[in-house]
Parts: structure tokens; C-alpha cells; sequence
């Protein structure tokens, strides 16, 4: 394992499934990747 830290915008990203957006974002949270929208990651940015 690498221990890489993955920021993944909720509301800057797209699927050709929409049913899956939520459960796929549910997944990332859980120990993957942190979750944000835009507005947070350009916050944390700043």
C-alpha cells in the first residue's frame, strides 16, 4: 500500500449510470478516498 490521500469531487465528476452516483460515493467515503464538492476542495486550497 502506498498510503496515497484521494480527494474526489462529489459534484465535478460524472457516470453514464446516475442510480449508482450515491452508492458509488458511499463506497469512496468508507476508506478510499475523501469526499468533497468543489466548493471544499477549492476552500482547502486556499
Amino acid at each position: 500500500e502506498r498510503s496515497f490521500k484521494v480527494v474526489f469531487g462529489s459534484d465535478i465528476n460524472a457516470t453514464d449510470d446516475p442510480d449508482m452516483q450515491e452508492p458509488e460515493l458511499r463506497v469512496l467515503r468508507k476508506g478510499f478516498a475523501r469526499v468533497l464538492s468543489a466548493e471544499e476542495i477549492i476552500a482547502a486550497l486556499s
